[in-house]
């Protein structure tokens, strides 16, 4: 080992015990208690995602002058004690065929947003937020994707029209949102 291997080696060794030296005694108690996180009411806001959703809708496509018929079918359920809302399903889009995909969302107490995470066998990831605003039962969803063409930024509306139904839309963009990929719209049910 070189001289400055082993100088970094003993910073590291040195700085570890000094720091493991500065903790507080605990107890198992102790530790239960931190461990105790009151599950935030928020979480409730999104108990509507629920069952199993059927939707229709279209896609338009840059470069393509016909839009594309999308049908997707997801059920939702709540994990890791109702702390995330899961989402599998799967998205058909006529010629394109079948894409099964994973949503995930949660609430973030400490930055106060609500979280959206998205996963599809086509290789696209995403991490967002999402807001929701009372007054016109609107929920509001920004993505940043990444996936084979590339990073893309999403966003996205969901007005919900009753317990059991809503309009929403979906737009994908490149180069820092400047220009427009691809733009869906339609309508879900829930059927379950």
């Amino acid at each position: 080992m070189t001289k400055r291997g082993v100088l970094l080696a003993t910073t590291v060794v040195l700085s570890a015990t000094v720091m493991t030296g500065c903790m507080p005694e605990m107890t198992i108690e102790d530790m239960k208690k931190m461990m105790e996180v009151e599950r935030p009411a928020e979480l409730d806001r999104i108990n509507f995602k629920t069952g199993t959703w059927e939707a229709t809708g279209e896609g338009q496509f840059a470069g393509l002058d016909q839009p594309v018929k999308t049908t997707m079918r997801a059920t939702g359920s709540w994990e890791c004690g109702e702390r995330l809302m899961v989402s599998r399903g799967t998205m058909t889009m006529e010629e394109l065929g079948d894409f099964e995909f994973m949503e995930i969302w949660t609430y973030d107490a400490k930055a106060g947003k609500y979280r959206t995470y998205w996963f599809d066998n086509g290789g696209m990831t995403g991490v967002g937020t999402a807001k929701y605003d009372d007054k016109t039962d609107r929920w509001t969803t920004r993505m940043r994707m990444r996936g084979p063409f590339g990073k893309m930024s999403a966003k996205g509306t969901m007005t919900l029209t009753g317990e059991t139904s809503m309009h929403w839309t979906w737009k994908e963009s490149v180069m820092m949102g400047l220009m427009e990929v691809a733009h869906w719209k339609g309508t879900s049910k829930k059927v379950e």
